[in-house]
């Protein structure tokens, strides 16, 4: 029943986000049990409870048994975030630049905006913050139009933290507003924690 699996896969998800780890934890497993893989939930899980270096192994062993098209560009996404949180820019880099260029192969909007967000977020962990923008700003755009409060949420946070780097500390204030709005309206306790060290 391969539903069954992806509905508490998707069910584990929506713990993880919320900060619900025990229960997540329990839904990648059971999901695991009815055939559908907890990767990268269960990665990005271990990332949430501050266990990078679980996190860093599980993502780069899945990195390398994953080579169907869709099943990789999630992936690949969760790599970026996992390898920025372990300090491995360069393979967050290699990781978002596969993530283009698959997104350009199968012409998807939004696997489009993830790969944005993805090379905006590299951009200003390089300390480029200006040559972030411009993904970020394109990316932000599609979750306005897909109406994606959550993705939209995140990529405010990168948004104002190039903002702030760049020394526009106004405009970094009104992402990071906003990104505080969605994120309480979500109930995304770990975003908001993020979002609190991104602000300050």
């Amino acid at each position: 029943h391969p539903a069954t699996g992806l509905a508490l896969y998707r069910l584990g998800e929506l713990h993880r986000l919320r900060g619900e780890y025990d229960e997540a934890d329990a839904a990648y497993r059971e999901a695991n049990s009815w055939g559908r893989s907890p990767q990268p939930g269960l990665a990005l899980l271990r990332l949430g409870q501050g266990d990078i270096e679980a996190a860093t192994r599980t993502i780069r062993r899945v990195l390398g048994d994953t080579s169907e098209p869709g099943g990789r560009c999630e992936i690949l996404a969760a790599a970026v975030q996992i390898l920025l949180a372990a300090g491995d820019v360069d393979g967050a880099r290699l990781a978002s630049e596969e993530l283009t260029l698959r997104a350009v192969d199968l012409a998807a909007p939004f696997l489009q905006a993830i790969a944005e967000h993805c090379q905006g977020t590299v951009a200003v962990a390089q300390g480029q913050p200006a040559e972030g923008v411009g993904p970020l700003r394109s990316c932000l755009g599609a979750w306005l139009a897909f109406q994606a409060p959550h993705e939209e949420a995140l990529t405010r946070i990168e948004l104002g933290t190039a903002y702030h780097d760049l020394g526009d500390h106004d405009s970094a204030q009104l992402e990071f507003d906003t990104a505080r709005t969605l994120l309480v309206g979500l109930g995304a306790a770990p975003d908001l924690a993020r979002l609190d060290m991104a602000a300050s």
